[in-house]
């Protein structure tokens, strides 16, 4: 068993910070014993639940004093001595430098963590200059020897390597330590009140000085508007004092110091750290976990973790203006903290998250790879035809595979490899049809359950009524422990007789070999425990099966460009634009859109119906007359079904749904992404889509004149209009950003294994 000595400066750290990379070494079946100054009461029982052993050591990191650091320097080497542990890891200056010094005297892997380069080597006076050399000459003496340096950004690693103090060939860069993205979890923000909120030591490079003043500033402007600090006392020559923060306390609530800083994240808006400097700040990224946008600087260590104008904004360092400015949008722009959030949330999850930094981590101290980094659960999502993979649920699986072992299962078509391509994942091809075909749905079963049987999937994932009844029979079968269905629309709600029963037959029996079932809206929710089972639902979120991805579906050409798109479909700039998107069917209500066109046209000649999807013949046939209007007219353009359907949205003014049922449409959602304002018919899905009034108009299920006069009233009342489109994309964004989706996804998966 090897054995594994970690040095602190600061024993709450360890806690905090090394707390998760210190069970990873101890899974790797080693011992771990920490060096630091004794704890503080409130870690005292928490460290002692962790079993591992801790030898105390006061570093005083914030004085020099030559008699007590040798005193340090020898304490250590008798513990190498006494321990001979196979691999230190030091961080922190002193830790660092005397770590280092003593590992001289014996065959110990060493390895330096530098987190910061600190108060040594920030200010330009004669003293932190004469610091600063003094510490860059034990930083070199102490590093030669060292296995590598850890740094926590590059440009820590590149002042080193400037500097002399250690050679690049010996440096590695971690994004930070990490933060747990589990135990730091997603919670959307509840906007009443705009709240801001800083984590911190009472440091005054931590920016606290200029976060005070600009919070002065904003008060006047905005009295309502709340300001918290949260964090403990700090010895540093930098700190400040209780007293200079009290004087604060009319525009600045401090909360004092905690050991759990998730409730005053969670009840705060926006999180704002106005750093001179950091390695990668722990307290930002615990904020962007759990879905802050982020006001920083553009300093060191602050800056690696905010992309402009996507999760938040830097502002420059010590620039109160700038701070006050960019505090002010956020007040006059509360429609943005959500997007802004969840993507402050996918950036974690790409970069930071403690698993993947701790892999790099182990990787580097030559512990090998972490266990809780491997995808270990596996999850294979069915659906009947793979199209649904490449537009339904795009992107989802890939989303998944960051966390599980995903694989797709759907019937063979030319195009499954672009979509394993560019999902990232395996696809199986077995063929399954939509109809009720009793010889080849057994085929399909027997397919289905020696594929399950081989790959034992810790849960199986299905959507679309065929794929979830053959998956959740094969996966019962195969005793599966997770069986999910998700219910994304009900074809039995336009039937009545002995088909309506034999539909209502197979969706009880999908429910009977599924483990979980859950459904893409509230409506839909209601009516299968009024009408199918009582058994318990779910709705991912607000609703949707994949949610939409804004920066995807947003208008984003200009007006020549859309002269242009308009031009090839012989639509001209003066032309109002009605588009439908979706299968040319009769449930969709197509029948009554194209008489209602034909009716409105006659009034308003410069009006085009533009149709984007293909006809299906097999299903809901639409009615001879209505066909051949839509191929006789020129007002109507029928372009058949586009993957890419954004150039149709830009040219839109107007998009319609009149459809019978619905789970909850994603054209509806695309659109109102694109910001068209939507009319659909007052129905399941359609209607927890469209605020009426608000974000479109909700008319009469299967009623021509009720269609007829809501499109009407969108060419003819330019206040209305303008009025919807300017609130339609805002409220999409809030209910259904497709990363906000993904997550709470994500989450109800987890619960489930």
């Amino acid at each position: 068993m090897k054995k594994v000595i970690i040095i602190a400066p600061i024993y709450d750290s360890l806690i905090n910070f090394r707390g998760d990379l210190i069970e990873e070494i101890k899974n790797k079946d080693c011992e771990v014993i920490t060096i630091s100054p004794a704890p503080s009461k409130q870690y005292r029982e928490t460290f002692k639940d962790k079993q591992i052993k801790n030898i105390t050591l006061n570093f005083e990191r914030n004085k020099v004093n030559p008699f007590h650091d040798f005193y340090m320097f020898v304490k250590l080497v008798i513990i190498f001595w006494t321990q001979s542990p196979d691999i230190v890891l030091s961080y922190g200056i002193k830790p660092v430098i005397y770590g280092g010094l003593a590992a001289k005297f014996f065959k110990i892997n060493f390895y330096a963590l530098v987190t910061g380069v600190g108060y040594a080597f920030q200010g330009d006076s004669f003293k932190r200059k004469l610091l600063t050399k003094l510490v860059a000459i034990l930083y070199k003496s102490a590093l030669k020897k060292a296995n590598e340096v850890i740094f926590h950004n590059k440009e820590n690693c590149n002042l080193f390597v400037e500097k002399n103090i250690i050679s690049k060939l010996k440096t590695s860069v971690v994004n930070g330590s990490g933060v747990d993205i589990d135990k730091f979890n997603f919670e959307p923000p509840v906007i009443k009140n705009v709240s801001f909120l800083c984590i911190s030591r009472l440091l005054g490079e931590k920016g606290l000085r200029e976060y005070a003043v600009a919070a002065k500033i904003v008060k006047k402007k905005f009295p309502n508007i709340i300001f918290n600090l949260v964090g403990p006392e700090d010895t540093s020559p930098d700190g400040i004092s209780l007293n200079e923060v009290m004087k604060w306390s009319d525009y600045i609530n401090y909360k004092g110091a905690t050991l759990d800083v998730r409730p005053f994240i969670k009840s705060a808006n926006i999180f704002i750290l106005p750093s001179y400097h950091e390695g990668i700040s722990r307290s930002i990224l615990e904020a962007m976990s759990m879905g802050r946008p982020i006001l920083t600087t553009d300093g060191v260590g602050c800056k690696e973790t905010v992309e402009d104008n996507v999760n938040g904004f830097k502002v420059p360092v010590g620039s109160i203006e700038k701070l006050a400015e960019k505090m002010i949008w956020f007040i006059q722009n509360p429609m943005s903290l959500n997007q802004m959030g969840i993507a402050s949330r996918k950036i974690v999850e790409q970069r930071y998250d403690v698993r993947k930094v701790n892999f790099e981590m182990l990787n580097i101290i030559g512990l090998g790879a972490t266990r809780s980094l491997a995808k270990s659960e596996k999850i294979i999502i069915i659906t009947s035809v793979p199209i649904s993979f490449s537009t339904l649920i795009r992107g989802q699986a890939k989303y998944l595979s960051n966390f599980y072992n995903v694989k797709l299962v759907s019937s063979f078509s030319s195009n499954n490899s672009q979509i394993s391509d560019f999902e990232g994942v395996e696809f199986k091809s077995i063929n399954m049809t939509r109809k009720i075909t009793p010889i080849q749905d057994l085929k399909a079963i027997y397919r289905l359950y020696k594929y399950i049987s081989i790959e034992r999937p810790n849960i199986v994932y299905t959507f679309t009524p065929k794929a979830g009844l053959l998956g959740m029979l094969a996966s019962f079968l195969c005793r599966i422990p997770v069986r999910v269905h998700n219910i994304v629309g009900l074809p039995l709600m336009e039937y009545t007789g002995w088909k309506l029963v034999l539909l209502k037959f197979i969706e009880r029996l999908t429910y009977f070999f599924s483990t979980r079932i859950f459904c893409n809206s509230f409506g839909l929710k209601k009516y299968i425990n009024d009408n199918l089972t009582s058994l318990p639902i779910t709705v991912v979120g607000q609703g949707s099966i994949n949610g939409v991805d804004t920066e995807y579906f947003k208008d984003k050409l200009n007006n020549e460009e859309k002269s242009l798109i308009r031009l090839k479909h012989n639509i001209s700039n003066n032309d109002f634009v009605i588009t439908f998107l979706g299968r040319i069917v009769r449930d969709k209500g197509i029948n009554e859109l194209v008489e209602s066109f034909v009716l409105l046209l006659k009034k308003y000649p410069n009006l085009k119906l533009l149709l984007v999807g293909d006809y299906d013949d097999n299903l809901n046939r639409i009615d001879d007359e209505t066909k051949d209007l839509i191929s006789s007219m020129e007002s109507i353009i029928n372009v058949g079904f586009k993957s890419d359907i954004r150039d149709f949205l830009s040219i839109s003014d107007l998009f319609v749904l009149p459809s019978y049922r619905e789970g909850l449409p994603n054209s509806l959602i695309e659109a109102g992404s694109f910001g068209i304002p939507l009319l659909a018919t007052n129905i399941n899905g359609c209607n927890e889509i469209i605020d009426n009034n608000e974000t479109g108009l909700l008319i009469k299920m299967k009623d021509i004149n009720s269609l007829k006069d809501g499109i009407e009233k969108c060419i003819t009342d330019k206040k209305f209009y303008s009025y919807i489109k300017s609130n339609v994309r805002d409220k999409i964004i809030m209910k259904y950003e497709q990363n906000s989706f993904w997550l709470n996804l994500k989450d109800e998966f987890k619960k489930t294994i």
